[in-house]
């Protein structure tokens, strides 16, 4: 059998080659086919050659690299086609979410054909696998991903302490966003939000958790969301999240749709998997990817 065998190298601990090394010796019957991401955003390119070889009946598709190189893969990928995904990033929410952490339990999926049926979350420009989010945690993001701590971090292995530390220095900027939600039932403003994330996924930012009920075997997106109340509150109620007391905090608000549209008056700093994008205008909802697991 053949296993296209996409990796993004530069992805969190930077492993996925050696990965892939591991896994040709451990697997010398299976014909694994590399494909390397080279630069930023190259897996549209490297999923097009992946597909001019691609044999659906015969062949499988196994991605090595973080959440973002994952969500790429699949915004490029077709729906119909199932994928195998082992984590070599730094947040690694998406694997953590499904409890992937076991590469050979995963090529033995492949080989028994096992999948089952996820649910993702498509918006307009591309697949989400894990959260959208605004406010706090986006400005988290923006921080770390032009932040040269996050590369010397990487280097020694401690990329995830980079979100922790850019975490209290946005307390500090109050980041907040209004925005305006419309689904087939109604029509919300959620105005001066200190955090609001949509998620299909339990876990964001290395592990912490969105809402406890989330998961991609759900197909709903889940909409979590607190008001800014000031520097002390607003770490009380993070706080909150952060040790999973969501459901017993009545500043954290929680709806669930299965598809919404959200619009601002002004361009908002948005996080998408690890991916900061500047937008005023967003449509989600649900869609059904297989996954060998």
């Amino acid at each position: 059998m053949k296993i296209h065998l996409l990796a993004n190298p530069n992805s969190g601990d930077k492993s996925a080659l050696e990965k892939y090394e591991n896994l040709r010796q451990a697997y010398p019957e299976i014909d694994f086919k590399l494909y390397i991401t080279t630069k930023v955003d190259d897996e549209k390119n490297q999923v097009s050659e992946l597909l001019s070889s691609f044999n659906k009946e015969e062949d499988a598709i196994l991605v090595i690299g973080g959440d973002g190189t994952l969500s790429k893969v699949l915004s490029n990928l077709p729906r119909e086609i199932p994928f195998a995904y082992y984590p070599s990033g730094s947040g690694n929410d998406f694997a953590r979410s499904l409890n992937i952490n076991n590469i050979d339990r995963i090529i033995s999926a492949i080989k028994q054909q096992k999948k089952q049926t996820i649910n993702v979350i498509n918006y307009d420009n591309g697949i989400i696998i894990n959260s959208l989010d605004f406010g706090f945690a986006a400005k988290v993001i923006s921080f770390s991903e032009t932040s040269r701590l996050k590369k010397i971090l990487g280097k020694v292995k401690l990329g995830k302490l980079i979100y922790p530390f850019y975490g209290v220095v946005s307390l500090f900027c109050t980041p907040t966003a209004t925005v305006f939600l419309e689904t087939e039932q109604e029509t919300l403003t959620l105005s001066n939000n200190f955090f609001l994330s949509f998620a299909n996924s339990r876990y964001f930012g290395g592990g912490i958790v969105v809402w406890p009920d989330a998961s991609p075997f759900d197909p709903n997106i889940n909409c979590v969301y607190f008001e800014d109340a000031g520097l002390l509150k607003n770490v009380k109620t993070l706080l909150a999240i952060l040790f999973k007391k969501h459901k017993n905090t009545s500043a954290i608000q929680h709806k669930v749709f299965q598809k919404v549209t959200i619009t601002s008056t002004k361009d908002n700093l948005v996080q998408v998997d690890g991916e900061v994008i500047q937008t005023n205008q967003l449509s989600l909802c649900c869609e059904q990817r297989e996954i060998y697991l």
